[in-house]
């Protein structure tokens, strides 16, 4: 290993490297391991905000087939409130990825330093690894799944860096799934009531619902669910799933990701959520979905109980890591 090290901004040349070193990473759950080209180039290079000055890269000083790459991070920035353009006063470090090498501590941190630079010479006061959903700007379909839940609980070395740099745990994500071999209706009178007088209308590939979600999520198959109440059509909740791919063919053969669950507040705690779920998954097993994936807050206790309601099973945890500057 040499002892100088370069790092400078993301060049054209770079994606063959940066794909190189990503399929080195050791794998697990929330880590799509065949990453190529044409993945980063969708999912990253392709975003309408991306800058290449975010997207920092180590490398052993050297030119030609001697040039080496031996760590990137890519820093980027959160959303504002209305979805509807890039709030620079938050940052999101999307990725941290370093060869296994004898300078690998340093390589992080000096990776890390550099990227904060980069998002407080923007205007940042605060950061965010990974994001935390919605905001979460790059890498959704090749890291975490379902949504970007901040850092898996089994990527050890990124949080490792994160935790000596001095990033807090601010909240934990449970990573649900739930297998569609068969998927009953809830029971209950409830149920009954709200089977009587409500409706499931199934959207296939709908409209963005913003700016945000065309940039993240556009490309991505789509299906959204809506409860509408049978007397005046009041639409009184949606969910949506995507086709979490390409990090879905490594967890299951056909899969979707639920991302966003919503029921008007003045429409809950009557069983709505419950059967907009069941109902939605019914479809989707008998268009040939095999598994759906969910992520909730550890402190969420409504939706983890509805989860555990519909059958979810935990798989594992992820943290969202924050740090002020």
């Amino acid at each position: 290993m040499p002892d100088s090290i370069t790092y400078r901004p993301f060049l054209n040349t770079d994606p063959p490297l940066i794909v190189d070193i990503w399929r080195r990473q050791p794998t697990f759950r929330g880590l799509y391991p065949n990453l190529t080209t044409a993945n980063f180039e969708q999912h990253v290079l392709s975003k309408p905000y991306f800058e290449r000055h975010g997207l920092i890269v180590a490398t052993n000083g050297l030119s030609g087939d001697d040039l080496k790459m031996l760590g990137f991070v890519h820093a980027s920035f959160d959303v504002r409130e209305d979805l509807s353009d890039l709030d620079f006063q938050t940052g999101v470090i999307s990725q941290l990825r370093v060869e296994q090498c004898e300078t690998r501590l340093e390589i992080e941190d000096e990776l890390l330093r550099q990227a904060e630079a980069y998002l407080i010479a923007k205007g940042a006061r605060r950061a965010y690894f990974g994001g935390r959903f919605p905001q979460a700007p790059f890498y959704l379909g090749l890291y975490g799944g379902s949504r970007l839940p901040g850092v898996m609980e089994q990527d050890k070395h990124v949080l490792s860096a994160l935790k000596r740099a001095g990033y807090l745990e601010q909240d934990r994500i449970a990573v649900m799934e739930r297998q569609l071999g068969t998927v009953r209706s809830v029971s209950g009178r409830q149920q009954l009531t709200v089977r009587r007088n409500y409706l499931i209308n199934a959207i296939a590939d709908p409209i963005e619902k913003s700016w945000w979600e065309c940039c993240t999520l556009g490309m991505a198959e789509r299906d959204r669910f809506s409860i509408g109440r049978k007397r005046d059509n009041h639409v009184a909740g949606s969910v949506s799933y995507w086709d979490l791919q390409p990090i879905g063919s490594y967890m299951d053969s056909n899969c979707r990701g639920l991302y966003d669950l919503s029921v008007n507040e003045e429409d809950q705690r009557q069983g709505l959520a419950s059967f907009l779920v069941s109902e939605s998954m019914k479809r989707l097993a008998s268009q040939g979905v095999t598994l759906v994936e969910a992520q909730a807050s550890v402190s969420n206790e409504a939706s983890l109980k509805l989860f555990q309601k519909l059958e979810f099973t935990t798989v594992t945890h992820a943290s969202v890591m924050a740090k002020d500057f």
